[in-house]
């Protein structure tokens, strides 16, 4: 019980210190393409960034939920899914196409995942239309919660 009751505030804690209202913070990474991205290109339009990794099951039963949100409202909202544990090319895109979906990706790294604070996959990061972080939803999440949350920020 006691090693529970750590866990806990071990995760709150690190919940804490990603604070809502704030900027987030800066990144530079690679997309599938080769692309660089960094936060300042995710200005003008609220974002979800979901963190993700290619042996994550609930990663895989989620993906489809947020592909079809993404089909819905992927002209109002970015979406990127930032993969963690690979850089190899060949395997995102096998995975990619085995788990049907087509929201861009982002070769997440170990800075990205330090600054985030992301401690488990699959988690999704919020964005405002002025990159301040507005939601932190961590492990697997139901299509309304997040349909609920887009629509709050259009």
């Amino acid at each position: 019980m006691k090693g529970k009751a750590v866990s806990i505030l071990i995760i709150f804690s690190v919940v804490l210190t990603l604070s809502f209202g704030k900027t987030a913070p800066d990144f530079s990474v690679k997309d599938e393409n080769g692309k660089i991205v960094n936060r300042d290109d995710l200005k003008g339009k609220p974002t979800l960034l979901i963190f993700w990794g290619v042996l994550c099951h609930s990663c895989r039963e989620e993906m489809p939920v947020l592909d079809r949100l993404y089909k819905k409202y992927g002209r109002d909202i970015n979406f990127y899914a930032v993969v963690l544990g690979t850089k190899d090319l060949q395997k995102i895109k096998k995975v990619k196409k085995e788990w049907n979906f087509e929201i861009p990706v982002l070769i997440g790294n170990g800075d990205m995942m330090y600054k985030y604070k992301i401690i488990g996959t699959p988690m999704i990061i919020v964005l405002d239309r002025n990159t301040e972080i507005f939601r932190r939803l961590i492990g697997p999440q139901s299509e309304e919660k997040i349909e609920g949350i887009i629509k709050s920020l259009l």
